[in-house]
């Protein structure tokens, strides 16, 4: 008797390309990998606004430039997230020059990915995406851990640090360091998940940040004062009404351990997946 074999994974994707034909010779590209289904396309900012609320990608590849704008694309993609917040996004760029990656980072990319690279290497950054971890090469990351030593919402959020944040906002960092998304902090720590998202926003004020990505680099920035932080046991589920087989997990399906793995970040020359830095995403607190 034949064993069955698991059905591929079909990642729901939506591209949006800079022009028509752009956009049609990559829904063609990343089709041929069995993995990927391609739900729609477009190559301007109306049509993936509408697009990405009609067809509920799990991902959104899009061009850094749209509408035959510089930028344009980094525009609809606040835009886009405003509406789905969850959404994984991966940018397209032209050139991976330190302004264009710290942008498509701050206006909510998981993940960014230069031209000159092959279609291959594209579907691995989908999947690496999808799974909840970022795409940055070593290079990419030291623009972003510049751009956030001169970001002036930082320094002033230096003085007080994180010990201005609450014992249970302190519960969501850590959680969140631990590669958590606001389901299985929902429910690690017992309460909804837009409880989870206001906490977000709190802490976001309070630290001078606007996205997960600066607020991973702010904690771990930190040094003793985040080692402290994140080896503090998390107060778990205040209410016992979640079964107790919904135990958290990372992104990549292993037990969520209380410690954030001593080495923060590894990098190799085309991606960074390690358990703290799943935790790197978006514009939002989603």
């Amino acid at each position: 008797m034949l064993s069955k074999q698991p059905a591929p994974l079909n990642i729901r994707v939506f591209v949006a390309d800079n022009s028509f034909i752009h956009t049609e010779l990559l829904i063609q590209a990343l089709g041929k990998d069995r993995r990927i289904r391609v739900v729609d396309g477009s190559a301007n900012g109306s049509g993936v606004l509408k697009g990405v609320l009609h067809s509920n990608p799990d991902v959104l590849l899009i061009s850094e430039n749209l509408d035959q704008s510089p930028g344009g694309g980094l525009e609809v993609l606040s835009q886009v997230r405003s509406q789905r917040p969850d959404l994984k996004a991966i940018v397209l760029l032209d050139s991976s020059a330190h302004e264009n990656v710290v942008q498509a980072f701050r206006s909510g990319a998981r993940g960014v990915f230069c031209r000159n690279q092959p279609v291959k290497t594209l579907c691995k950054c989908i999947t690496v995406v999808n799974d909840g971890q970022i795409w940055a090469n070593t290079r990419e990351l030291d623009f972003l851990l510049e751009a956030l030593t001169v970001t002036p919402a930082l320094s002033r959020s230096c003085a007080q640090g994180l010990s201005g944040l609450s014992e249970r906002e302190r519960d969501v960092v850590r959680c969140l360091a631990q590669g958590l998304g606001n389901r299985d902090i929902s429910v690690r720590l017992g309460i909804s998940q837009h409880t989870v998202k206001n906490y977000m926003f709190r802490i976001f004020e309070k630290l001078g940040v606007s996205s997960r990505v600066e607020l991973l680099f702010f904690v771990l920035s930190r040094n003793v004062e985040a080692q402290d932080l994140l080896h503090e046991p998390v107060k778990e589920l205040r209410n016992h009404s979640a079964p107790k087989s919904a135990v958290p997990q990372n992104a990549s399906g292993v037990k969520a351990n209380k410690r954030v793995h001593s080495s923060v970040l590894r990098s190799d020359s085309s991606e960074v997946t390690n358990s703290s830095a799943q935790m790197i995403a978006g514009h939002g607190p989603a």
